[in-house]
């Protein structure tokens, strides 16, 4: 599974419990974590995501999953001890989201995952963490389309804020994003400054909506849809 020179290969798990037999890729500190999920179903979805995030990171990095070794910062985002590969993932429920690049192609990713659903609290969420003008965008919109853009929205924030690496200390109401449904995603400014950050956004299943950001745009973005078959 090779890796095209400036791209991002972004994996989408439809149900990461499907997945059996990842308890042995686990370090004793991962395994212990594990073990201390007080429902099945969540230890199982932990068990899962680790584990296929070290079999694709494995092949990239062309060694043993077991010895692939993440590590995380001060905000817990994840990264590899060594090797020229950044990555992050985010998950939603079963689902979970894997992006992997070059540092020297993409600078850094971060991705997010959403379940949509209805919000009756949406505009209540922008008022308080939002931008002034994004609160006042979504607060023009109505039913679902104000739930779409406010999906959008927070899709779009979340994968700048988690490639930045420094979680929501760094500040939703900094930087704007584009929300409507007929715009192409983009981040309109960051600290009131045009910004050269990248945004892709899509929809990997009618129920999921989800984003990538990277400071480097990169030049292709393939995308790997791993379903379940029913």
């Amino acid at each position: 599974m090779g890796h095209a020179p400036g791209g991002v290969d972004v994996w989408w798990f439809e149900d990461v419990t499907a997945f059996v037999g990842t308890d042995d890729l686990l370090t004793p500190e991962e395994s212990s974590r594990a073990a201390s999920f007080a429902f099945e179903q969540d230890r199982r979805r932990f068990v899962a995501r680790r584990g296929l995030v070290k079999c694709l990171l494995a092949a990239q990095l062309g060694c043993e999953p077991t010895e692939v070794v993440l590590g995380f910062n001060a905000y817990g985002k994840p990264s590899l001890e060594t090797g020229p590969y950044v990555f992050n993932t985010s998950s939603s429920g079963n689902s979970l989201l894997l992006a992997i690049g070059r540092r020297s192609e993409v600078g850094d990713i971060g991705v997010d995952l959403e379940t949509m659903r209805p919000m009756p609290d949406a505009l209540l969420i922008a008022q308080n963490f939002f931008t002034h003008d994004e609160a006042a965008e979504l607060g023009s919109l109505t039913g679902d389309e104000r739930d779409q853009a406010f999906f959008n929205c927070w899709t779009r924030k979340e994968a700048l804020i988690k490639a930045v690496g420094s979680g929501v200390s760094f500040g939703l109401d900094r930087f704007s994003v584009t929300m409507l449904p007929q715009e192409s995603a983009r981040i309109r400014q960051v600290d009131g400054r045009p910004t050269t950050w990248h945004l892709n956004a899509w929809s990997p299943s009618p129920q999921h909506i989800a984003a990538l950001a990277t400071p480097i745009e990169p030049t292709e973005v393939r995308m790997h849809q791993i379903a379940v078959a029913t």
